[in-house]
């Protein structure tokens, strides 16, 4: 499919529910963005930095009763990480 289109390669973000099974196929033309998976290509970002300093920023700026909205904790690519990252940044604020 990528070769009748002239397509060399892919980046893929947002794929939660895609396997690696299903990706496996693609291996070589793929590069992950936010989820790493063995024998892929991926470009990761640092969640738990992201978290500490927005809240640090927040807490600099006077706001203590915060609150997180974020996708569901079943999306690997960035709610799973960035929810787990929260309770150790609100504890040592």
């Amino acid at each position: 499919m990528l070769k009748r289109r002239n397509i060399d390669g892919v980046v893929l973000f947002g794929f939660t529910g895609i396997t690696e099974e299903m990706l496996a196929h693609w291996q070589s033309s793929l590069v992950l963005l936010a989820r790493d998976a063995k024998g892929f290509a991926s470009v990761c970002y640092d969640d738990e930095g992201a978290i500490k300093i927005l809240m640090q920023r927040l807490y600099d700026q006077g706001h203590r009763n915060i609150s997180y909205l974020g996708v569901p904790h079943s999306d690997v690519t960035t709610g799973k990480r960035r929810h787990e990252s929260l309770p150790g940044v609100l504890q040592s604020a």
